[in-house]
């Protein structure tokens, strides 16, 4: 049975522990300090996560941005490693990817990297700048696009090149009812949900359904 995991290592610290009220502790910072005690090829990661739903956990990080720095200075490297031979999905939340950032290590490891952006000009400017540079280091990037644009899907694909571009609301309620789906409540029938469901799909069918690509983790970086 395959488990997805939504690992925190943003170096600017953890939002989800406090957002969510799930608490940091035990959370990455443990679950790392457990990998360089045992290297099984088994990754033990309920003791250090969050089940919130059949089969989906989230694994948040320290809150403050020194405290994840240092964790992830110290573990990136291996934990990439085991990470992507491991059997479950883990869906990685990278923060911004400038060159000090540790996760890069995660990109290096992932089958697919997610670009999140806003809409104005000025940020879709900088877009196809970052999927080259995220391109060198894994080989499948997608761009999620968070409010409303001038420019078509087919545009914005083309001008980023990027391997697929989705657009979705831009919801000031957004954690509110990321909050409610969370606990399995109403916020699973409303429109952000729906969307986000099919960002997930269309992600899906971006990776190859074999066994490597199921072992590899997707990062997920914001801009």
């Amino acid at each position: 049975r395959v488990e997805r995991v939504v690992l925190e290592a943003d170096p600017a610290g953890g939002v989800l522990g406090a957002r969510y009220g799930l608490g940091v502790e035990p959370g990455v910072a443990a679950f790392l300090a457990s990998l360089r005690r045992d290297d099984s090829e088994f990754l033990d990661f309920a003791p250090f996560a969050r089940m919130v739903d059949n089969h989906t956990w989230v694994m948040p990080e320290p809150e403050t941005g020194e405290r994840s720095r240092a964790v992830w200075a110290a573990a990136s490297d291996a934990t990439a490693t085991r990470l992507a031979a491991d059997h479950q999905i883990w869906f990685v939340d990278a923060g911004r990817l400038e060159e000090m950032n540790p996760a890069l290590k995660l990109v290096d490891a992932a089958e697919l990297t997610v670009l999140v952006v806003g809409p104005r000009t000025e940020d879709l400017v900088q877009v196809p700048t970052r999927v080259e540079g995220l391109r060198r280091r894994c080989s499948t990037v997608a761009l999620l696009v968070c409010g409303k644009t001038p420019f078509a899907v087919e545009e914005l694909q083309e001008f980023s090149r990027a391997d697929a571009v989705w657009s979705v609301d831009a919801r000031e309620d957004l954690v509110h009812g990321a909050g409610l789906a969370l606990g399995g409540r109403r916020g699973r029938r409303t429109w952000a949900w729906r969307q986000a469901l099919d960002v997930a799909d269309r992600a899906a069918a971006l990776i190859t359904p074999t066994a490597s690509a199921l072992n590899s983790p997707v990062a997920e970086v914001a801009t």
